[in-house]
């Protein structure tokens, strides 16, 4: 189905968008749980509830980067 360059450009284009939309991702994660801490709500964090946003945050982010890079893909076709 697909060429031998065009699987190349794949796994250059969705690991190049990949580590922008997730580290985009983590960071307001980050930011939003610095917060919870600053202004007192500290008691709303559990290591459970950031492990599942870490959890949301990386397989969204694979989805989204790979849909990107079959459209990068089929748009050069």
């Amino acid at each position: 189905m697909f060429s031998k360059q065009e699987k190349a450009n794949f796994s250059r284009y969705w690991k190049g968008v990949f580590k922008y939309i997730f580290f985009v991702l983590f960071g307001f994660t980050a930011l939003r749980v610095a917060l919870l801490f600053l202004y007192d709500d500290a008691e709303n964090v559990t290591l459970f509830s950031i492990l599942t946003g870490t959890l949301i945050i990386g397989v969204g982010s694979v989805l989204v980067s790979v849909l990107i890079a079959l459209m990068a893909i089929f748009k050069e076709r």
